[in-house]
Parts: C-alpha cells; sequence; structure tokens
C-alpha cells in the first residue's frame, strides 16, 4: 500500500490542475505550477514597531532580519534620535516585507488621539509589536488600547532581557535564579497592565542579540499565528531560522511545495534531460531538470540556515567559530566540511532515491494517486524520484537546523552563565 501520510495534493490544487489542462492544454501546467511556488514572495506585509526613544526598536528590527546596524540598510541603533516620522525597513531577502519604525505616541507632532492613526497610515499594518526596556508607559497603554478598539493585533515586547539579567546577578550573587527574574518582570509588567485595566494580555521578553534565550521562540509562533495563510507562508519563507518555532514552519510549507517542485523538473526534463540510474537487471532513466532541484536544494540550505553564509552570520553574533556549528551537522556536512558541490550531492540523491522507489514500484502509485500531473511527465518513476528526495532533503536538513540552534543556545548560555 501507498504510505502517503505527508504527501498532501488538496482538491484545490489539483482543481487548478485539471482546469489548467482544459484551458491551455497539459502545457499550461508548467506555469501554473512555477507561479505557485513564486507567490508567497509577492504578499505584502506591513509591521509596525511602537515604542517609545531607545528601547529598542531599531535593534529588534535589524535581530528579525539577520543584519546589524553596519550592514547596508541595517537601522540605525544607539543614536538617541526620536523617530519623527514612520521609517521603512525592507527585509533583504523580500522586500514585501517590511518593518516599520513608528515615532512614539503623545508628542506635539503625534498627538495621543485620533490624529496619531491618520499619521502613521493605520490601516496598512498587519500587526504591531509594542517595545519596552522597562515599564510600559501610559502612552503603550493607550496605543494598545486603541489599536485593539481598531481591530487589529498588538504584543508587548520586553527588551533588554540580558541586561536585566546582568543587573540581578550582580546584585544577588549566588542567590540569582534567572527563571526567577524573568518571572518578577513579567508580573510586574502584567500588574502594570491591571492598574491600566488592560486584561488578557501578555508580554514577551527578549533579548534583540540573544535571540536563543529567553521568549524569542514564544513570540515568533504568536506573530505567525496572527497572519492568514498566504502571508504566514511568506513570513516564514522570508525570515531566517530564528528559533525552532520559525524552523518547523519552515518545513510545512517547504513540504507542501514538494510536489510542485516535482512536477516543475519532471516536466522541464521530459524532453530531453536524463539521469541514468543502473539497477540490477539493466538500468532506468529518471528525466529530471536537475538546474530546477539544485535551485531547491540551494533554496533550502539558505531557509535553514546551512549555507556558508548564514552560518558565518550566526558564528560572528555569537562570537564562536564556524566550525564549532559544522560540527553540529549530520547530512548537510559534505556541503560545509568536504566542499561537496550541490550539483553533486542532487545527482548522488537522486540515484540512490531511484533505485528505492524503482524497486517499491512507488511510481506506479504516483501515476494513479496524480493523473492530471502524470499526463504531463515523463513517467511516474521521474516524479516519484524527485518527490521523495526533495523530502528526504527537507527532514535531513530540517534535523541540521534544530542542531545548529541547540548549539547556539548552548554557546549563549555558556556566555551568559
Amino acid at each position: 500500500m501507498f504510505d502517503c501520510d505527508w504527501c498532501v495534493f488538496s482538491e484545490s490544487d489539483l482543481e487548478q490542475a485539471r482546469h489548467q489542462v482544459e484551458t491551455n492544454g497539459v502545457s499550461g501546467i508548467h506555469n501554473f505550477l512555477v507561479e505557485k511556488t513564486k507567490k508567497w514572495k509577492f504578499v505584502k506585509i506591513n509591521i509596525g514597531i511602537a515604542g517609545e526613544s531607545a528601547v529598542g526598536k531599531s535593534s529588534f528590527i535589524n535581530c528579525i532580519r539577520d543584519i546589524t546596524a553596519d550592514d547596508n540598510d541595517g537601522a540605525p541603533v544607539g543614536t538617541g534620535d526620536t523617530t519623527i516620522e514612520p521609517t521603512r525597513y525592507w527585509h533583504p531577502y523580500n522586500e514585501e516585507l517590511v518593518f516599520w519604525d513608528l515615532p512614539g505616541v503623545g508628542t506635539p507632532k503625534y498627538p495621543r488621539n485620533e490624529k496619531y492613526f491618520d499619521l502613521i497610515n493605520f490601516e496598512k499594518y498587519d500587526f504591531f509589536l509594542i517595545l519596552s526596556d522597562n515599564r510600559f508607559s501610559t502612552n503603550d497603554v493607550w496605543l494598545a488600547r486603541e489599536i485593539a478598539k481598531r481591530g487589529k493585533r498588538f504584543f508587548f515586547v520586553r527588551t533588554k532581557i540580558d541586561e536585566a539579567m546582568e543587573n540581578e546577578q550582580e546584585i544577588r550573587g549566588g542567590d540569582f535564579s534567572a527563571s526567577a527574574v524573568l518571572d518578577k518582570i513579567i508580573k510586574d509588567c502584567q500588574n502594570n497592565f491591571k492598574v491600566a485595566q488592560l486584561t488578557d494580555t501578555s508580554v514577551f521578553c527578549i533579548s534583540n542579540y540573544h535571540r536563543e534565550m529567553w521568549q524569542f521562540e514564544e513570540l515568533m509562533e504568536q506573530l505567525i499565528v496572527a497572519l492568514p495563510e498566504m502571508k504566514r507562508m511568506s513570513l516564514v519563507l522570508s525570515i531566517g531560522p530564528v528559533s525552532k518555532q520559525v524552523i518547523g514552519q519552515k518545513t510545512k510549507f517547504l513540504t507542501d511545495r514538494i510536489w510542485q517542485v516535482a512536477s516543475i523538473s519532471a516536466m522541464t526534463a521530459a524532453g530531453g534531460s536524463v539521469v541514468p540510474v543502473p539497477l540490477l537487471g539493466g538500468a532506468i532513466g529518471v528525466a529530471a531538470d536537475v538546474t530546477i532541484l539544485l535551485h531547491e536544494v540551494d533554496f533550502y540550505l539558505k531557509q535553514y540556515g546551512l549555507n556558508d553564509e548564514s552560518l558565518k552570520q550566526l558564528a560572528d553574533r555569537t562570537n564562536t567559530k564556524v566550525d564549532y556549528y559544522v560540527k553540529s551537522l549530520k547530512f548537510a556536512s559534505t556541503l560545509v566540511t568536504k566542499r561537496q558541490s550541490i550539483k553533486a550531492f542532487v545527482i548522488d540523491m537522486i540515484k540512490k532515491e531511484a533505485v528505492k522507489q524503482a524497486e517499491k514500484r512507488t511510481f506506479q502509485e504516483f501515476a494513479r494517486l496524480i493523473p492530471i500531473i502524470g499526463m504531463a511527465v515523463a513517467g511516474g518513476i521521474s516524479f516519484g524520484t524527485c518527490y521523495y528526495f526533495l523530502r528526504k532533503t527537507i527532514q535531513q536538513f530540517e534535523t541540521d537546523a534544530v542542531a545548529v540552534v541547540d548549539a547556539a543556545i548552548r554557546k549563549t548560555s555558556e556566555e551568559l552563565d
């Protein structure tokens, strides 16, 4: 029996594919699938970052974009200047994802009334983050109430937790307890909200420089949930693997698109490109556009932070060497330590997977499962091989990405002890 617990071909997907065949013939499926794999890049997301001056807004914007203040388009940090106009910062991987540094409310130019929301163009934001490095001010609380009244989500974020921990440790010495300090900070914030008659409100305690610690992961989980499906996908695939929660969401969205990429590769190669695979008693040919698969694997490496650039950025941010993280890699290590080319990696994996699928004869099940796609590819073996190769690669890279995050947590914990 064909095991397809995780390979989901929705009725909507298949219906759209049938429509393409009826309207444009079999050749229409290719363009349809290519457009689906790129659709997330064209979804606009605007996130408002509010709070008073010097509370860490710029540092947060840089942190979530995986850049520093010294990089091109980095938000300036430590200038002491008050934001006087909404300032936008695009994500370097997706210009449709924009973080807005908003001016504080309660000034002559931005009064605490209806005018403020007109001046910041309130309606364009998907949700708001309200940041503070101490107690949330009356202006912060007023803003939260007004945002909720207008039907949008907001999140309170308490920054500079690393500094708070260091201060408490210096004061308490041997009696210091990180969990007790965190509980105290959260309770103080909630009491502040209660006095202001703002109920059922959570606060996320983070450090913009040690995002592996404290509640950055919980914050990211809530930000993802706050968006509708397509915007959620766009956010997850635009930002780096900033937490295990984000890594898990990346795996979900990358897995959902496997059948599209496998179909594109098999269709594109149907007229020519064949990877020969030796088998006992003969050989088979897998029609696969290797260039498409190379691009997808390279995309996975960037998504999971396993490429050279991402590992170097992480090493720099955590004050260690790249080798420290390379030691955590199990599956992607050949691409880093042995400098195996992505092309060699892909062809080797395709050959191994083709042998497995031919022996299981799962290609026949694929042809039965998706007859519309089967019309356009050079046999089920080609589609099935590409499909399982991509699925296995995602699983392996996810494992490596989690191992790297765990290594970063250990490294950060050592520094803060």
